[in-house]
């Protein structure tokens, strides 16, 4: 089993999504893990599917990363602790 992490930032693209925009790249995002369980199935490392899951993003022309540090901050304190994201995917503003 294998999770994907969207996050939202806006440090790549200058835009923001509207809901619509979201929602196709849930769908595309979707797919493609569909399209990775359907050639492997069940059973493989994690770090397996991660890899196939980037490259399937990749194919379908979505800016993809995979094991992002990120750090943490409470209150206005940068912490001792950093958030690692297994894939990010298509970096941009929140919602309009």
């Amino acid at each position: 089993m294998y999770l994907v992490f969207l996050l939202i930032f806006n440090e790549v693209h200058k835009h923001i999504m509207t809901k619509d925009d979201y929602n196709k790249l849930t769908e595309t995002i979707i797919s493609a893990a569909i399209e990775v369980h359907k050639e492997f199935g069940p059973g493989l490392l994690e770090s397996v599917y991660e890899v196939c899951l980037v490259a399937e993003l990749r194919k379908r022309r979505l800016h993809t990363e995979n094991q992002v540090r990120l750090p943490v901050h409470y209150k206005g304190e940068r912490l001792d602790k950093d958030f690692s994201v297994d894939v990010l995917v298509e970096q941009c503003d929140t919602f309009s």
